[in-house]
């Protein structure tokens, strides 16, 4: 946080006002509470618009690090409630790299109702136990 008082000015006692003036806390000002430290040859990285995306993108970007990725592509595969998708994620959750690609996967046809006994039985003896629990919940 790079201002030093975060507080509401009704509450400022006198003291603190004395002494938030004199040590310039206040500034800089209109620019919000927390600065964000990066190291300085980062390049800032753009952020896909998911939204607009096609399902195979959506798919492939299930498999990323970043969570909330994973998770808005999770959700818009949901919503766009297409049926064609359902044969790239039986493939992703079966032989996919990251378990957590594989467990969104899962999820996703969780929420296409999609529901084949002899993939998942075949998921839960998985060796991951997330593989094998989630497998376990969506055929139930």
């Amino acid at each position: 946080m790079y201002r030093g008082l975060v507080q509401h000015g009704a509450y400022v006692t006198p003291y603190l006002r004395e002494q938030t003036l004199s040590r310039k806390l206040v500034l800089p000002i209109h620019r919000g509470r927390i600065w964000r430290i990066v190291p300085q040859n980062r390049e800032a990285s753009t952020a896909p618009k998911l939204s607009v995306a096609s399902n195979e993108r959506l798919i492939a970007t299930l498999s990323s690090a970043n969570g909330w990725r994973r998770d808005m592509a999770q959700r818009l595969l949901v919503e766009r409630n297409d049926k064609q998708t359902i044969t790239p994620l039986v493939a992703l959750a079966e032989n996919g790299k990251s378990d957590l690609a594989r467990f969104h996967a899962l999820w996703v046809l969780e929420g296409l109702k999609w529901t084949d006994t002899d993939v998942l039985l075949r998921l839960v003896i998985d060796k991951s136990s997330l593989i094998g629990s989630t497998a376990l919940e969506s055929s139930t």
